[in-house]
């Protein structure tokens, strides 16, 4: 039940950062361009040259400042949800410790006896 709820907790904060991912990249985008009094918006066209070559090129071969950029995203919106994902995990193991130790004071150190290396 408690990894059940660590994965929940996990999804949850990776799907949190990938819409502040998206949102931030949807309000740089609404930047780059104007819009239009036919109610359509305008971007310059070497922007969406530039947008789409990035799309059709896979990550390896993207220039360095392109990976750069993208690790620079990832460690941005990433690293808040992997640090409280960390910490849920040692939450949830100390409380197990926690709970294992209460029982073994309750029912004494015999019964552990057998879990004890020589």
């Amino acid at each position: 039940m408690e990894k059940e709820m660590l994965n929940e907790k996990l999804l949850n904060k990776f799907a949190e950062a990938q819409h502040k991912i998206w949102a931030n990249w949807m309000e740089h985008l609404f930047e780059q361009g104007w819009d239009q009094a036919d109610g359509t918006f305008k971007i310059k066209s070497e922007k969406v040259r530039r947008w789409k070559r990035q799309i059709e090129t896979p990550y390896e071969k993207l220039s360095d400042e392109e990976q750069r950029s993208d690790k620079d995203v990832v460690m941005n919106y990433l690293k808040d949800a992997i640090v409280a994902t960390i910490e849920e995990a040692v939450q949830v193991s100390l409380k197990s410790f926690e709970e294992e130790f209460v029982l073994i004071e309750k029912e004494g150190w015999k019964k552990y006896k057998k879990y004890w290396k020589k």
